[in-house]
Order: structure tokens, then C-alpha cells, then sequence
């Protein structure tokens, strides 16, 4: 079947009449919730892929379908609760609507459609056997608080091109409201029939105020995250060392690296606010900018003393070390780590 620009069918159901029967979106309340807030985006915030294609359930989508997923848990979105979501085979998620379509459009987009929508890579895609390939998963982890559903190997929809395969990806959704995006590769970014790019980002559709966009995805790209958060504070990679702490073991301090994501600058840590646990105050001196465990990601090197360490974190066998602190302009950073304790005798 012939797909018809979206304009086109516009006036069509118009002309006929039938805008009413033919909307197959679910109507949302234009009131947004006092405590609405906006997601940051926070690019490269550290790849980590969970692959499904195994282990998940094999979703029976084709060119231009959606089916509704019941979630394992609550999921907050902008200002509403979901317990279940639409996956499309076009590379996005909705909340509110099946419509399954396949033309992208820049968000913010406030077609009701449009509205409560998560898209890793909006396209028009076809999994399906009929000039298509790819697959579609999904699979809940209720223990561990997420929500997975993978695009493999997905194809374009093209009528010129044979075997236009755009890529891999998935999105998890956080039982914590944090979202990510995962790209295991990427190989072909644009349409070759209507090359009018993709759409990448998150959509609350009532407001125009509220959403986020990224169009920097590009052919060849490969391990790469982008993760969406409404926490109040950056989320900052921490690594203590040692990983078992002893009380017998001889040394003044402990040492812990601090990692920011990408778009923020461990040299704009003020030091002075370092705490460990809340309690125990980094070291003034010393200090170091460095790449302690060789990932390119420039970390900051700081030192707590190390009696006072083991005050504050107390008994038990597995401990976590929680870091805080601000940047320089009042931004506030939190990370934790993991560590074997080992306070007896």
C-alpha cells in the first residue's frame, strides 16, 4: 500500500468527514500537574547494554503496528502514572495512543498523538518480512526496578533500497522515572526514499515548554547512551578505592575518583563541598584531574581521612559510599559506589 504524506491524509479526512471515527488516540487532560517537571538530557551518561533478543518476548510487529505492553511496575511520565505502553515498530513509545505513525515530526509536537511519547528513533521502520527486516522485544526485570524493549536489527521502510538496515537500539524505562536510550550500532540514520531525518527524544505534547530533542545521531554510531533524568542533582560516577575497606589495613586516607557526565566539568567540583555519607569532608590537598580508569572521561581525585571513614560508614559486610556535592555554581552532584567492609576484631 502506497503511504500518503501526512498533509495529504489530513485533508482527506477533512473532505470525508471522518476525522471523528478514524482517531484512535486516547483524549488527555490539557491541565498540567503543579509539580510538572522537565527531564535534563544528559548525553553519553554511560553505556551499558542490556540485550533481550534471547531472553525477551518477540513482539509481532509489522510495518506501521503498535501493541499495548503491560509495564511490571508504575511508571511516571511528566505529570501522569502509566502501567502500560504502546511500542511501535517505527523506533518510538506512547502512552496514550496506538497510532502507530510512521511520519516523524520535530518535537514539540502537541498532535494529541504526539503527546506522552518516548523516541529513541522515530522513523518509518519495518520489521516485517515484506521488503523489511529486523525484530522487536521487550522484557520486564521487576526485581531490578526496569523495563526493556529492543529494536534489532531494524530496517527502513524503502520501496528503492534492499537490506537498509538503520540499527539497534532500545530504550529502559527506570521504575526511579529515569529513562535511556541505547545505541549498539547505528548504520544508516536517514530514509533513503523520503530523507527527512528522525526524531530522537521525549515528548509531553501539552506544553511546548516540556520536551527534549537530539539530533546527533549519525551513521556509524555505536555504543552510545543518552539518559533522561528529572533528579534534582547531577548523577555522578564514584569509585572508592580501596574496594575492601579494613580496619586493620595501615593508611591515613581513602581515595575516591568522581566522573560527571558529558556537558558538565570535574573542574568546576568545589571541593569544599565533598561529603562522604554526609558527614565526612573531602581533603583539600590532595587533588587531581586525571583518568583513573583509562575510559577518556576525565575523573576527579579526592581524599577522605580514613578513621573518619570508617565512623561514618559503620557496620556490614557490603557498605555504600555515598558522595555529594555541588559545582562551583551551586549545581548539586551525587554519586555512590559498592564496598566490602571489613570491620571485626
Amino acid at each position: 500500500m502506497k503511504k500518503i504524506r501526512v498533509s495529504t491524509l489530513i485533508l482527506m479526512l477533512l473532505v470525508f468527514g471522518l476525522t471523528s471515527t478514524l482517531s484512535p488516540f486516547k483524549m488527555v487532560s490539557a491541565s498540567p500537574s503543579p509539580d510538572l517537571k522537565d527531564y535534563t538530557m544528559i548525553l553519553d551518561s554511560g553505556y551499558s547494554w542490556i540485550e533481550i533478543s534471547e531472553t525477551g518476548t518477540l513482539l509481532d510487529l509489522r510495518d506501521d503496528e503498535t501493541e499495548l505492553i503491560a509495564l511490571s511496575f508504575a511508571f511516571s511520565f511528566y505529570d501522569r502514572t502509566f502501567e502500560e505502553v504502546y511500542v511501535s515498530s517505527n523506533g518510538f513509545l506512547s502512552f496514550v495512543s496506538p497510532n502507530a505513525e510512521w511520519q516523524n515530526v520535530e518535537f514539540p509536537s502537541s498532535l494529541h498523538y504526539n503527546h506522552y511519547k518516548i523516541a529513541p528513533f522515530w522513523d518509518d521502520l519495518n520489521p516485517s518480512d515484506n521488503n523489511g527486516g529486523g525484530d522487536v522485544y521487550v522484557q520486564s526485570f521487576p526485581t531490578e526496578g526496569y523495563w526493556v524493549v529492543e529494536w534489532k536489527d531494524i530496517w527502513h521502510y524503502t520501496r528503492s533500497h534492499e537490506n537498509y538496515v538503520a540499527g539497534t537500539f532500545q530504550v529502559i524505562l527506570f521504575e526511579s522515572g529515569n529513562i535511556v536510550f541505547n545505541y549498539e550500532y547505528m548504520e544508516h540514520v536517514t530514509n533513503p526514499d523520503w530523507f527527512d531525518g528522525y526524531t530522537c527524544g521525549l515528548n509531553y505534547g501539552k506544553d511546548p515548554e516540556f520536551f527534549n530533542s537530539y539530533t546527533g545521531l549519525f551513521n556509524g554510531l555505536s555504543e552510545f547512551s543518552i539518559l533522561f533524568t528529572q533528579s534534582d542533582f547531577i548523577p555522578a560516577t564514584v569509585d572508592f578505592d580501596p574496594d575492601t575497606l579494613n580496619r586493620k589495613s595501615q593508611g591515613n586516607w581513602v581515595t575516591v575518583y568522581i566522573e560527571l557526565p558529558e556537558g558538565f566539568d570535574v573542574n568546576d567540583i568545589d571541593i569544599s563541598t565533598v561529603l562522604l555519607n554526609g558527614e565526612v569532608p573531602a581533603e583539600e590537598q590532595p587533588t587531581e584531574i586525571g583518568d583513573y580508569d583509562d575510559d577518556g572521561i576525565p575523573d576527579l581525585m579526592v581524599k577522605f581521612d580514613r578513621l573518619a571513614t570508617i565512623e561514618a560508614i559503620g557496620p556490614g559486610q557490603t557498605v555504600d559510599i555515598m558522595i555529594t556535592g555541588e559545582l562551583t555554581d551551586g549545581t548539586p552532584l551525587e554519586g555512590s559506589d559498592e564496598i566490602r567492609a571489613l570491620f571485626g576484631g
